[in-house]
């Protein structure tokens, strides 16, 4: 297997867009996603207490299709919900989710003692999302696909293997240069960005990018030692160790 970390290295060297001449060109990052992705829309998802007939709105969260979470928020328990009809949403909801009706795709709804959940399908254009959160999902897009390149590059190349030694060889070479890139993204961050790394990106900063690089190689590191546990070197160094610690609940050694 060659070095094939090209792509975590251009991001930490600083080269932080792919296009060189035009860096702040969002109609190149919109391009560059729709060859990836079909379509891109807002979740809504809302809590509302009724006092005798009016709804109240206590708590509103809005995500991107794109973003990294967004998965997690539209999955969340939505087995458990049922549809609704658009008719059905009153103009006093509307106006509490300050959406137009006409963006809505499909709603589901669950009801509970006190409270009522909406989750909002809403119809978003690609021109519509700023600047810094459009280059975000361009780089959540190809670091997902580059680690899951790598994951298969990386089974291919040990099952090539004819011997132990090879492979063992193989995998702390491997773990050595995903470890060292880890280091590398450490020193471009001060503690208090090494704290935020797992929160959710809100200002869409190049220091967010980082963070999802991070979160990939860290998800490269997890796939190598749960595949390859009998070839790992168990006493190499474990970047920024007590997050991990805290964060996968994994034995010190």
């Amino acid at each position: 297997m060659n070095y094939e970390f090209q792509l975590f290295d251009q991001i930490i060297q600083g080269n932080l867009s792919p296009f060189a001449i035009q860096q702040n060109n969002t109609e190149q990052y919109i391009n560059a996603l729709k060859l990836k992705h079909d379509f891109c829309y807002n979740y809504v998802v809302a809590s509302f207490s009724k006092t005798k007939s009016k709804f109240v709105l206590q708590n509103k969260k809005v995500i991107n299709s794109l973003h990294p979470l967004a998965k997690k928020l539209s999955d969340n328990q939505l087995d458990l919900f049922q549809n609704m009809q658009l008719n059905v949403l009153s103009n006093d909801v509307l106006k509490a989710l300050e959406i137009n009706k006409k963006e809505i795709l499909d709603i589901h709804y669950l009801q509970k003692p006190n409270e009522t959940i909406l989750h909002i399908k809403m119809a978003l254009n690609w021109e519509e999302i700023d600047m810094k959160e459009i280059k975000y999902y361009y780089y959540n897009t190809i670091l997902h696909n580059e680690v899951l390149r790598l994951k298969e590059s990386i089974k291919e190349e040990v099952f090539n293997f004819n011997s132990n030694d090879k492979t063992e060889h193989f995998i702390h070479k491997l773990q050595q240069a995903l470890i060292n890139l880890c280091f590398r993204l450490m020193k471009l961050l001060n503690s208090k960005e090494q704290n935020n790394i797992y929160l959710p990106s809100v200002n869409f900063s190049n220091t967010d990018i980082l963070n999802l690089t991070f979160i990939s190689l860290e998800e490269l590191i997890r796939f190598v030692e749960k595949n390859y546990l009998n070839y790992i070197d168990k006493n190499i160094q474990i970047p920024y160790r007590s997050s991990l610690l805290k964060i996968y609940n994994i034995d010190e050694n």
